[in-house]
């Protein structure tokens, strides 16, 4: 509604003669010699700017889409997943087996799992099974949160 008003308010004083008047007066007259009206040109390099700051905003807003749709995609597969006993393929133990976590024929761990503390490589390294397993320890506690005055 306002970009509409705005737009008009534009359109108006760039036809009527409005804007060569309002040139007169702001810009020098040397400027005025060299171009046929500055102040429409300074309407035409701020309409391509705003027109570009449109057009990477709505890219942004689509990478972001895409990305939380992938996210929405993991969550859901992880929240599905079972930690034992389904087929092989499919479980926490298998996966942990695959990375070389833990030995399935020994039931015994092979190495011990460690978060990373800074921020900048946990957003940009995936870690898979380690991201599943932090993620299960996140979503338990929030789901069953620790009471230090019972026993468990």
């Amino acid at each position: 509604m306002i970009l509409g008003f705005i737009s008009l308010l534009v359109y108006i004083v760039t036809n009527t003669g409005g804007g060569r008047w309002i040139s007169d007066r702001i810009f020098p007259a040397a400027l005025l010699e060299h171009e046929e009206d500055p102040l429409a040109e300074t309407f035409e390099s701020v309409h391509m700017i705003i027109f570009c700051v449109m057009i990477v905003f709505i890219c942004q807003a689509a990478i972001l889409m895409n990305v939380a749709g992938q996210q929405c995609v993991k969550w859901q597969d992880w929240e599905h997943r079972r930690a034992r006993k389904g087929d092989s393929g499919n479980t926490i133990e298998h996966l942990l087996a695959e990375d070389g976590y833990w030995d399935p024929d020994t039931n015994q761990a092979l190495a011990l799992i460690s978060w990373e503390h800074n921020p900048i490589k946990r957003l940009t390294t995936r870690s898979g099974v380690l991201e599943l397993v932090q993620w299960r320890a996140i979503r338990h506690e929030f789901m069953f949160p620790y009471d230090e005055g019972t026993s468990q």
